[in-house]
């Protein structure tokens, strides 16, 4: 979980992308506020007021570039402040979570097939040994002692194989919950952008 934890730093604990969040925020809720406005607006255009204004652009633009500088540096800390807040919020929402925990549960589905495909392997690779030993030290009457050996083995194997596959079939069925818990927080996590 080390470099799960190290790469969740690296990503949300930054400030240039708290900051691209923020940003991101901000522009989805004023994109949504001027659709909204913009729905019921009629427009009527005056000529020679434009051209005034035009010719007032090239001033009007040094003075807001200087301003704009100023207020760069407010609104920087500003927009991290809110990607802290919508990061904060997303980790918080019931979808997230959710995720976070399915992804323990396929974590540990994952571990406990591996553990199942050793254990099955150690016994079956230990009855055939048991077997290959009784065959040898008993050579001459061992037909029948090695026949019983041979299905012990056979039997083994045959049970450890149903376990590995009932394992790996959990720790699959876990994964497709995974990436559906994934889907429905991306999903949940978008809706909460420039809320």
């Amino acid at each position: 979980m080390t470099l799960v934890n190290d790469i969740r730093k690296t990503v949300t604990d930054t400030t240039p992308v708290l900051a691209l969040v923020g940003a991101t925020d901000l522009v989805v809720e004023k994109v949504r506020a001027v659709r909204t406005q913009a729905s019921g607006v009629q427009l009527e255009i005056d000529v020679k007021s434009l051209q005034n204004r035009a010719k007032h652009v090239p001033t009007q633009a040094v003075s807001k570039s200087i301003e704009l500088a100023g207020k760069a540096e407010e609104t920087y800390s500003d927009l991290a402040a809110r990607g802290e807040k919508l990061v904060a919020r997303i980790r918080e929402q019931k979808a997230t979570q959710d995720l976070l925990a399915q992804g323990k549960v396929t974590l540990s589905r994952g571990k406990a097939a591996v553990t199942t495909v050793r254990k099955a392997a150690d016994e079956t690779r230990t009855a055939a040994k048991s077997t290959l030993t009784i065959a040898k030290r008993e050579v001459p009457t061992a037909a029948p002692e090695t026949k019983k050996a041979v299905k012990r083995t056979t039997t083994t194997a045959k049970k450890r194989a149903a376990a590995t596959k009932s394992a790996t079939k959990a720790a699959t069925t876990s994964a497709r919950k995974t990436a559906a818990a994934t889907a429905q927080a991306a999903t949940a996590a978008a809706d909460k952008v420039g809320d």
